[in-house]
C-alpha cells in the first residue's frame, strides 16, 4: 500500500501529501471478514470452524505461487512511521473493506492526518463535496512544497526523517 512506501526511508522524502480511500490495516483481517460474512452461504466455507484454516491455505497458495508472505504486510506498522500529510476517506457503508480498517489506521497514523467518513460502499461514485475535500487538501500540501522549494530550506536528516529550515 502507499502507505509502505511512505514509511520507506528511500521514499518518504519525495511524498507531500496523500489520499488514501479504503484503506486495509491487513489482507488477513479483511479475508477473515469477508469469509465470517459468508459463513454458511458459500460451499467452500460451510463452517466458521473452517475459516482460519481456509486464509493459512490461501496465504500459502499466495506464498508457493507469487513469492510474497500476505501476513508480512504490516500496514498499521508503517502507519506509525509516516510523516507526510494524509487524508484518508471512507465510505460508511463499505462491505469489502470495513471503515474500522481505515479508522485504526488513522488513530496510529504518525504524521498530520484528516479522515473524511462519507455515505456510500467501496464502488461508490465519491460524492463531490469528499472530491472538493481532496483536491484542496492536495492544493495546499503541494502548494506548501512548491514553496518550501523556492524557499532554499536545505534538508537536514534526523532520526530516519527530514526536516526543513
Amino acid at each position: 500500500t502507499a502507505l509502505l512506501v511512505a514509511s520507506d526511508d528511500r521514499y518518504y522524502h519525495m511524498i507531500r501529501g496523500m489520499v488514501l480511500d479504503s484503506c486495509y490495516t491487513s489482507v488477513r483481517q479483511v479475508l477473515l471478514e469477508l469469509a465470517n460474512k459468508y459463513v454458511g452461504k458459500v460451499p467452500l466455507v460451510p463452517f466458521a470452524s473452517m475459516v482460519d484454516k481456509a486464509v493459512d491455505l490461501l496465504r500459502e497458495a499466495v506464498l508457493h505461487r507469487a513469492g510474497f508472505d500476505l501476513d508480512a504486510v504490516n500496514v498499521i506498522q508503517a502507519a506509525r512511521h509516516c510523516s507526510s500529510p494524509v487524508l484518508f476517506g471512507h465510505a460508511d457503508d463499505d462491505q469489502l473493506v470495513l471503515a474500522s480498517h481505515t479508522k485504526n489506521l488513522f488513530a496510529e497514523y504518525g504524521g498530520e492526518k484528516l479522515i473524511n467518513v462519507f455515505e456510500g460502499d467501496h464502488n461508490s461514485v465519491r460524492p463531490d463535496k469528499v472530491l472538493a475535500h481532496v483536491c484542496t487538501f492536495l492544493s495546499a500540501k503541494l502548494a506548501r512544497a512548491d514553496e518550501e522549494e523556492k524557499g532554499g530550506g536545505e534538508e537536514e536528516r534526523e532520526g530516519g526523517r527530514s526536516s526543513v529550515e
